[in-house]
């Protein structure tokens, strides 16, 4: 998975190693809508263990 790019609109990892569909806008949305919300998303992954996504909201 390349977290450098994980935000970027319509980016997708290559194909031919999943079978998972998508058009690669949700990552994008979900960020937009948590900065507009003055909040952080963090992303970490690990090789054969998985990937935590954290959100974090201001509490106002």
């Amino acid at each position: 998975m390349n977290l450098k790019r994980i935000f970027d609109i319509f980016y997708r990892e290559n194909r031919t190693e999943s079978d998972i569909y998508g058009s690669g806008i949700g990552m994008s949305i979900v960020k937009n809508i948590v900065e507009g919300h003055q909040g952080i998303i963090d992303v970490k992954s690990k090789i054969h263990e998985g990937t935590t996504i954290t959100i974090s909201l201001p509490i106002e």
